[in-house]
């Protein structure tokens, strides 16, 4: 477990300094604070409470730092629903009991990115921190003007790889198209491989891909959305947490197996 202070994001204000922190787990970033720490003076100093008898830890004054890039700019979400956007936009939090099958749209939870995917940033990628209690949780690309009542892939202009039983769904409620599932500690991924074609208007095709724990599971060529590519992240049970990272990504050449 680790801690340090994103300088970047660490304004000073009425002559305080407003420091960010982040929190990491195996070298690896999973949370920003919610509000900066304002400090009038002085600094802040590293500190471990130990309560359990015969507790004992290593301190790494020197640790190397994070494997994310994180620390570089935040998530912007043009929209979300039922969810508690926190740690610079890079966690999501699920507001609701997920109260299934029946009230699935009403209590339907959905984040849209502010901006569409590009060549130099062609991918993001969600960390499952929790699959809460049923692990409805889709990863993909929606246009600007998708419901917010409905998980990504279910409605037209979206397609989505969700993780409770794998399926790809596209611009439907049913699927067919299946990937590995994916649970608490998986990564899900999603992106365009813009290589694919160098055309732009709507009766176009892109190819995109989806990923689980770094490796391409699912790769479809789809018709550009009107309105574009946007990122969105569904939840839908009680209890989900999940940590998003844009960047820009080339797919590994090794697959997983596909399953049906």
């Amino acid at each position: 477990a680790g801690c340090g202070i994103d300088f970047l994001n660490s304004p000073t204000q009425d002559g305080m300094r407003h420091y960010s922190l982040y929190f990491t787990h195996n070298g690896r970033i999973i949370t920003h604070t919610i509000e900066s720490l304002p400090v009038v003076s002085g600094d802040l100093y590293p500190a471990v409470e130990l309560t359990a008898m015969n507790g004992s830890v290593e301190f790494l004054e020197n640790a190397p730092l994070p494997r994310s890039n994180a620390l570089l700019s935040s998530v912007g979400w043009m929209r979300s629903r039922h969810m508690t956007v926190c740690g610079l936009g890079h966690t999501l939090l699920y507001e609701r009991d997920g109260l299934g099958v029946v009230a699935k749209c009403r209590e339907v939870g959905l984040a849209l990115a502010a901006n569409q995917l590009t060549p130099q940033q062609n991918f993001f990628q969600v960390e499952l921190h929790s699959a809460g209690e049923k692990g409805m949780i889709a990863v993909g690309l929606c246009n600007a003007g998708y419901p917010d009542n409905n998980l990504p892939g279910w409605r037209s202009f979206s397609i989505a790889y969700h993780a409770d039983d794998g399926g790809i769904f596209e611009s439907s409620g049913r699927t067919s198209m299946y990937a590995p599932k994916c649970q608490t500690g998986d990564t899900m991924g999603c992106g365009i491989d813009f290589s694919s074609s160098g055309r732009t208007s709507v009766q176009d095709k892109v190819d995109i891909f989806f990923t689980k724990n770094g490796l391409e599971v699912f790769r479809r060529s789809v018709a550009v959305f009107p309105g574009g590519f946007y990122p969105a992240v569904g939840l839908l049970s009680k209890g989900e947490r999940v940590f998003v990272e844009l960047r820009h990504f080339e797919p590994s050449q090794t697959s997983l197996n596909i399953t049906t």
